[in-house]
């Protein structure tokens, strides 16, 4: 721009008038100039700020500090901050929290000091909401690691010592009736320790922070799960066979463990006796897609996405046991490790095809 131009004083006055932020100029410690958003912030008229003490418009415990810095700021001291936070007093007595710029200035040849004032309220209560949403987020945290911890020791004890009991009522009882009941009591006491391990899971899975990945091969972890379950494939003869040849690196979190422990503990459970469970790998892009594909009644399509949801089972059309939590704890996992999971039907026969993906290493 042409620096032998000067700006026309009526412009100036204009951006001082219309400024968004309050302006004040302070001299010998006295408001002499206080523009129209300054008014409007601290509720005065131009008559009542004029030639005020600019100690009045701020609570007591701040005057100290205000007054120093003002001085020190005559002073030219380099030292003293140019813009901080603290609150002044309306007329009406209420405090508003305010951020002041603060500068010195030659005002009619004699020393000032110009500050310009921004009510901050609103940002100070969005901060306010803030931490109040934050504790809240902190608080719900140690209550589910609190509920984690009262899952996964003061029930599963005592559930612990009601199960011994009735096992040993079931091997001891020779009453029909009250053999049958113990049987019953002993199989609701394994739903209820089921339910009680699930929920620690999910709790643990929703809980954590530092999770770290290690590479390893998917096909070892699912035979190793297999093997966990031996026992139960062997009672209901069921064919299993896992198609698996040579690696299938991936970099998991140990919980990828539990995920196919449940996907094939549903398998069997749901399946029928004598019937054949088939677990394969295939590449789908940058992924490992893991199927377990079986032979049981199947998953209406209304029910697909929602058993995957905590305590959505696939409704009364279809036998289903359990506790609803752990195709939960399977996605759960799934997301943590950046992949999906979810259920098809087959189409050579009756059964589905619950499959999950994961990253390839």
């Amino acid at each position: 721009m042409d620096k032998s131009k000067q700006y026309p004083t009526d412009m100036y006055s204009t951006l001082v008038k219309k400024s968004n932020d309050g302006i004040i100029i302070i001299q010998d410690e006295a408001i002499i100039f206080a523009n129209p958003k300054f008014r409007e912030i601290i509720g005065y008229t131009p008559a009542e700020l004029k030639g005020m003490n600019f100690k009045n418009i701020f609570p007591p415990e701040n005057i100290n500090m205000i007054s120093e810095r003002y001085h020190r700021r005559l002073k030219k001291d380099p030292d003293i901050p140019e813009r901080y936070e603290t609150e002044m007093l309306s007329k009406q007595g209420v405090r508003v929290p305010v951020e002041i710029s603060a500068s010195y200035i030659d005002y009619d040849n004699r020393p000032a000091d110009m500050a310009i004032i921004r009510d901050i309220t609103e940002r100070r209560d969005a901060e306010k909401r803030f931490e109040q949403y934050t504790n809240t987020l902190e608080k719900n945290y140690h209550v589910k690691e609190l509920f984690g911890d009262i899952v996964s020791h003061d029930l599963k004890n005592p559930a612990g010592i009601i199960k011994g009991y009735s096992q040993l009522l079931v091997d001891r009882e020779e009453d029909t009736e009250k053999k049958k009941m113990a049987i019953t009591i002993n199989r609701n006491i394994d739903r209820i320790l089921e339910l009680i391990e699930n929920a620690s899971v999910f709790v643990k899975l929703d809980t954590l922070t530092d999770i770290k990945f290690e590479k390893a091969d998917l096909a070892m972890m699912l035979k190793k799960v297999a093997n966990e379950y031996a026992e139960e494939i062997q009672e209901k003869e069921i064919d299993l066979k896992i198609n698996v040849s040579g690696e299938y690196p991936a970099n998991i979190h140990k919980s990828i463990q539990e995920a196919f422990s449940n996907l094939l503990s549903n398998a069997i459970k749901y399946g029928p006796e004598k019937s054949h469970i088939t677990i394969d790998i295939i590449k789908d892009n940058d992924m490992w897609k893991i199927l377990f594909i079986d032979e049981g009644e199947g998953v209406p399509d209304d029910k697909k996405e929602l058993i995957f949801e905590r305590f959505e089972r696939a409704g009364s059309s279809v036998s289903i046991k359990g506790t609803g939590l752990g195709l939960a704890i399977v996605k759960k996992i799934m997301e943590l490790h950046g992949g999906q999971t979810g259920v098809e039907d087959r189409e050579d026969r009756k059964g589905s095809i619950f499959w999950a993906t994961i990253p390839r290493a």
